[in-house]
């Protein structure tokens, strides 16, 4: 079981063979959490789907909005792009309702993402591309009051 605090970026991980497990977590603080599941027959691991919390803490006047989830293309998919354009979705949360907009980053290495478009009031876009390339791309979500976040990079192939 893997757990990331949205604020601090900081990841703990825990091994188990069993399918609960109580953790001590610090409260007032936005966490995602997925499983890495290692097979001990076959040497296969896989990622599952992640999941976002708030562990309450005092009151607060505003909230970090959620890592937005990626909805499509899938992680790591070939998209055909015969129109040229590609369609990125994604759904965005925040515990206070105050999203603002959202900002995409693309780019053809991970370490080298620019922004694309800005101040996006839709969960989705459509982008001009070209073929035979690797992309990798993220979200981030804005709210009213200056906070954001960015959601997990994910990876696509154009045909």
């Amino acid at each position: 079981m893997v757990i990331q605090n949205q604020i601090s970026l900081e990841v703990l991980k825990y091994n188990t063979k069993f399918t609960n497990l109580q953790v001590n977590l610090k409260k007032g603080v936005p966490y995602s959490w997925w499983i890495n599941s290692n097979s001990d027959l076959n040497n296969i691991s896989e990622k599952s789907e992640s999941w976002n919390f708030y562990l309450e803490g005092s009151l607060q006047k505003s909230y970090i909005p959620f890592p937005a989830k990626i909805i499509s293309p899938n992680n790591k998919s070939e998209v055909d792009l015969s129109s040229g354009n590609i369609k990125l979705r994604w759904e965005g949360i925040d515990l206070d309702n105050d999203i603002i907009d959202y900002t995409i980053w693309i780019g053809q290495k991970i370490s080298e993402l620019n922004i694309v478009k800005e101040k996006i009031n839709e969960k989705s876009v459509e982008i001009n591309l070209d073929p035979g390339n690797t992309y990798f791309w993220k979200v981030e979500t804005y709210d009213y009051e200056g906070n954001s976040s960015f959601s997990e990079i994910y990876s696509f192939t154009t045909k």
